[in-house]
């Protein structure tokens, strides 16, 4: 049964040319046969036999030291070299030789004689190339099939793949097509709380700035601080009551005194002798004016002390009305701040300075009736 043990492409050198050729070996039952067949045209050929009784030859004429299985695999790494260009192969007058090249000498590794081949040997490699061509034909067909399935198979799953990547891609568009929607509704919304922001920031300054004036008018007003006022009008309290006793016992004096007078005057339309100059008359009278004239002049202290008390009473009031007015505006403002302070600063609580206004109960006695 042949065998191709060797088959490749290499170049040869003539006389006048370089030769490429192809080469083929086949190992048969009893002998291996060398092809050399021209490149460019199939049916040029030639061919060597070398039979085990051949190699015997060539073993003696070449001085070959090895057997002949050993032979063949020594003959195709010979052709193997050549096809590297290791070795260069010289081919003139059908005769083949291997050359190694040296820097003092060439060396010749092996000659071939190589003839036409006969009817025979023609048929013969005729019929392999008709054979291979066919063992090719299947293997193409066969590899050409292959490849259509795979190729088939390739479409389908490539079009399954553009369906399923289409569809991820639609899917991506309407995600990016959420997500940008996404991003302008935040960045719109960032827009929004920024200015948002920027006006708490703002009614935060406004508030403090209330804050600070409130404070102030506070401090103002804690200046004339009605417990002090309070203490004062206490004061006048205890001054108007004790003129109350003065002038209370004035006027039992007085009406002693006018007592006295009618008594007096009783007496001397009852006497004609009394006498209006003398010094008991005149010592009553001085005494009795001088009693009037010091009642009035306290019925006259105490209407002063009764207008200061009702101006200092509607101060009072005043400044109780004012204090109110002053603590509902403060808490408001106070509310109003807390608020926008606890929404920007979040976790952080403010608390304004607490601010106890007290509620005095600032009414005096009422002034006593003369």
């Amino acid at each position: 049964m042949a065998e191709s043990i060797f088959n490749n492409k290499i170049t040869l050198s003539s006389k006048n040319e370089v030769l490429n050729m192809k080469v083929d070996i086949i190992k048969h039952e009893t002998f291996i046969e060398v092809r050399l067949i021209e490149f460019n045209n199939i049916f040029n050929l030639y061919v060597c036999t070398i039979s085990q009784p051949d190699y015997y030859i060539y073993k003696r004429e070449q001085e070959i030291t090895v057997d002949y299985e050993r032979f063949i695999s020594e003959l195709v790494k010979l052709f193997h070299s050549l096809s590297l260009n290791r070795y260069n192969g010289l081919f003139i007058d059908n005769t083949l030789k291997f050359i190694e090249y040296g820097d003092f000498r060439n060396i010749c590794k092996l000659e071939l004689k190589f003839n036409k081949p006969d009817e025979h040997q023609y048929k013969m490699y005729i019929s392999d190339i008709i054979r291979r061509l066919e063992s090719d034909n299947v293997k193409l067909y066969k590899e050409t099939k292959l490849l259509r399935e795979k190729c088939i198979d390739g479409d389908r799953s490539l079009n399954d793949k553009i369906r399923h990547l289409e569809l991820e891609n639609n899917e991506y568009r309407k995600r990016i097509e959420t997500l940008s929607n996404e991003i302008s509704n935040i960045e719109y919304k960032y827009s929004s709380e920024k200015q948002e922001f920027s006006n708490m920031t703002n009614r935060h300054y406004e508030l403090e700035t209330e804050n600070k004036r409130l404070k102030e008018e506070l401090e103002e007003f804690n200046k004339d601080n009605p417990v002090s006022l309070k203490s004062r009008l206490s004061n006048k309290d205890l001054e108007i009551n004790r003129y109350k006793g003065e002038i209370k016992s004035n006027s039992n004096l007085i009406d002693q005194l006018r007592t006295e007078n009618r008594e007096l005057k009783a007496y001397k339309r009852n006497k004609e002798g009394f006498d209006e100059d003398s010094e008991a008359a005149k010592t009553l009278k001085e005494k009795y004016e001088e009693l009037f004239n010091k009642n009035k002049q306290i019925e006259e202290k105490y209407k002063d002390i009764k207008t200061t008390l009702k101006e200092k009473k509607s101060k009072i009031e005043s400044l109780q009305s004012k204090n109110k007015e002053l603590s509902k505006q403060l808490a408001n403002a106070q509310n109003v701040y807390n608020h926008f302070y606890n929404k920007n600063v979040g976790d952080t609580d403010y608390k304004g300075d607490d601010v106890d206004f007290p509620e005095f109960n600032l009414q005096s006695e009422n002034p006593p009736s003369i």
